[in-house]
């Protein structure tokens, strides 16, 4: 019979403030767009603790041998389609559940568009943080 020594536990996700320009631009549509009633008393409901929070996280769940890192990625695509398609996948799905659905149009492509100015010789450019952990029980 084979007996369990340790625990290992593993995991990613976007880290916290993951995209300036993701913030930034969300701010930009819903002012530009005059659509702040509907984000009254709102708050973003992700919760992203910083490394150090998730090394007290994972020590105070008795976890050792933890490592927690930051991985800065540049993501590029070809066009504003291919951005717009990659942040409904997740992150603009909170703002948009919160609209009538011709406003959840109206906030894609303001949103697309802020986008255009990272545009450079590659494509459209920005920066995405991830945080790793890693941790041993």
């Amino acid at each position: 019979m084979c007996s369990i020594k340790s625990w290992r536990i593993a995991f990613q996700l976007p880290a916290k403030d993951f995209c300036t320009e993701f913030f930034e631009y969300t701010g930009n549509v819903i002012d530009s767009l005059g659509i702040g009633e509907f984000y009254k008393n709102w708050k973003i409901p992700w919760y992203f603790p910083s490394k150090d929070e998730y090394k007290s996280i994972l020590n105070n769940a008795g976890f050792g041998n933890i490592e927690v890192y930051y991985r800065d990625y540049v993501l590029v695509f070809d066009n504003i389609n291919e951005v717009l398609g990659w942040w409904c996948s997740a992150g603009l799905r909170p703002f948009l559940e919160r609209l009538p659905e011709k406003e959840q149009e109206h906030f894609k492509y303001a949103f697309a568009m802020n986008f255009e100015n990272n545009r450079t010789d590659r494509g459209i450019e920005f920066g995405f943080r991830r945080l790793f952990a890693f941790a041993e029980k």
